[in-house]
């Protein structure tokens, strides 16, 4: 079956699961001349109707971050997956989110953590979020140890992420663990 096929058979069944137009299943990364298609058209968002819906709306801001982080060395489904996860987590895929201190797609604390230093109108650039998280040591500590061990699963990914490199609550690991493992059960192939 070829990309096409995939895409826009995703596309359909992703209208009759959530009763809402999709944003368009398009995209690829490029890190040569090779094309890798892009996870996050390939997710599968299942929750509540309202949850379901804001996925859908954030999907194309959720693939603009996929290629910022695959430039940063996130090369597998598994680990687009528990990245995401967390930032869904934490935001709901909403760049300009703003909880007390935390501040864009990823949440970045001006008060302790990784968004000090940084202006709240920087941090709510999806791009300059990104870029911030990427560049600390504790970001590339885990893509080194998740390209190492690509058997792990999507959840024991995004439970290290939440507990190695945001920091948040521990609370909050397990949800992102059994979110990440769901979305990575239902990925569609490439």
């Amino acid at each position: 079956m070829n990309k096409l096929i995939c895409l826009v058979t995703a596309a359909v069944l992703m209208t009759a699961i959530t009763q809402a137009e999709p944003a368009p299943l398009t995209g690829a990364y490029k890190p040569g001349n090779e094309e890798v298609a892009l996870t996050v058209p390939r997710i599968s968002p299942k929750g509540q109707p309202s949850e379901t819906k804001t996925f859908v709306d954030r999907r194309s801001i959720a693939a603009k971050a996929e290629t910022y982080l695959r430039k940063a060395g996130v090369n597998s489904d598994k680990a687009i997956i528990a990245v995401l996860a967390n930032a869904w987590h934490e935001c709901k895929w909403n760049p300009a989110g703003k909880s007390g201190s935390n501040i864009g797609f990823f949440q970045l604390n001006r008060a302790g953590g990784m968004g000090r230093g940084h202006s709240v109108a920087k941090l709510q650039q999806l791009e300059y979020n990104i870029a911030v998280m990427t560049a600390s040591t504790s970001f590339k500590d885990w893509v080194k140890w998740a390209n190492k061990n690509p058997e792990t699963s999507a959840g024991k990914m995004a439970y290290r992420f939440a507990a190695k490199v945001e920091r948040c609550t521990s609370s909050n690991w397990d949800d992102r663990q059994r979110t990440a493992d769901r979305w990575y059960k239902a990925l569609k192939p490439a």
